[in-house]
C-alpha cells in the first residue's frame, strides 16, 4: 500500500526578514501574502509552518514586482548561517 505524499513545508522564522527585505524593496507585504494565500499574521509566530511552494510563490512575487532576482539572497543574507 502506497502512502500519500506529505506537502514539503518550510519554518517561516527560516525566512523572516521578507517584511523588512520587502517593505525596503517598496513590496506591499499584504498583497504579496494574500496573492499566495497566506494570512498577515504569518510572520507572528517563527515556528509557523507554512507550505515551501507558498513561500515559493512569495518570493517568486518579490522578485515580479522588483525585478530583482537575487531577491532570495537578500532575504537570506539578513540571517547569518
Amino acid at each position: 500500500m502506497s502512502q500519500a505524499a506529505e506537502t514539503p513545508t518550510v519554518r517561516i522564522g527560516n525566512v523572516g526578514a521578507i517584511p523588512a527585505v520587502y517593505k525596503a524593496a517598496g513590496i506591499d507585504i499584504d498583497a504579496a501574502l494574500r496573492a499566495v494565500g497566506l494570512s498577515a499574521d504569518v510572520f507572528d509566530d517563527p515556528d509557523m509552518i507554512v507550505p515551501y511552494k507558498a513561500l515559493d510563490e512569495l518570493i517568486a512575487f518579490g522578485v515580479r514586482e522588483t525585478n530583482c532576482e537575487h531577491l532570495g539572497l537578500l532575504i537570506g543574507g539578513v540571517h547569518p548561517i
